[in-house]
């Protein structure tokens, strides 16, 4: 997505329209800033659940929302903004490059042109299947009936499984935060 978006600002700007240009950098620029934040807070989300569960395999989790509330609001908000749903960060720069695809009709090269609008068809087919990916990650891990596996749920130190601590829930928390703040305020940024 970002490489489209710079693609796409270099085309522009290359064809002698600044302006498009300028948006398709825009774009990219807040995509990039969009992604480091989304992008920590689902591995803080992933991190706080290995240490509270001990497990790595997607399919042993289950029912983690009743023991994790905490990390699984955080988790679905970052799950949410990755897959580019309104108001969150990620729609606004994916939304951003969406409008610079939408820009083609000022070039003059048909064949660019022409294959603008694929970039913009595999910018949504990329935005599909990222949601459709982490709806199967949340509804496994978070909503999905606790598993019974040969290990028991509980934490490597024997603790039953366990929400994050108070600074891995401040860690997520600023994150979710700035990814609600870059979605609803971005022209502040």
């Amino acid at each position: 997505i970002i490489l489209l978006g710079f693609g796409m600002s270099v085309v522009f700007i290359g064809f002698g329209h600044p302006a498009a240009g300028a948006l398709g950098l825009i774009a990219a620029l807040y995509h990039t800033l969009n992604h480091a934040v989304f992008k920590a807070l689902l591995f803080l989300g992933a991190g706080s659940i290995l240490h509270a569960t001990g497990l790595r395999n997607l399919n042993s989790m289950g029912g983690l929302i009743h023991k994790m509330p905490h990390t699984a609001f955080y988790f679905l908000v970052g799950a949410l903004a990755i897959s580019a749903l309104p108001p969150l960060n990620g729609f606004v720069s994916e939304w951003l490059t969406f409008q610079t695809a939408l820009q083609a009709p000022i070039l003059k090269n048909g064949v660019v042109r022409s294959l603008l609008p694929l970039f913009a068809a595999t910018l949504a087919l990329a935005g599909a299947l990222t949601a459709m990916c982490f709806v199967k990650v949340y509804g496994i891990a978070f909503l999905g009936r606790p598993r019974d596996t040969p290990h028991p749920a509980q934490a490597p130190e024997g603790d039953p499984i366990h929400d994050a601590g108070l600074m891995e829930r401040f860690g997520m928390a600023w994150l979710a935060v700035g990814c609600l703040v870059l979605g609803l305020f971005p022209t502040s940024f």
